[in-house]
């Protein structure tokens, strides 16, 4: 085995670490930690846990993103201001 096999990418990888997640969201661990334990106003993304692991499915974090998407109330155009 090379160390390419090795070593997958992120976007081949289909369970990422809490550290993983974080990076790929651009959020602190930190956040995803209160946001599991219901600490924070944004609900966390769906978790998969493995006895003390948790794990964050690709998937569920894209659906998370998309469901946590905001439409700004307000467009700027300059008769506004």
């Amino acid at each position: 085995m090379t160390a390419k096999n090795a070593t997958e990418s992120i976007e081949t990888v289909r369970l990422l670490s809490p550290a993983s997640a974080a990076k790929y969201l651009g959020v602190s661990v930190y956040f995803l930690r209160e946001s599991r334990r219901g600490l924070t106003r944004t609900p966390a993304p769906r978790f998969i846990r493995f006895g003390r692991s948790v794990r964050y499915d690709i998937k569920d974090l894209d659906r998370w993103i998309e469901e946590n998407r905001q439409d700004p109330g307000f467009t700027y155009t300059p008769e506004n201001n």
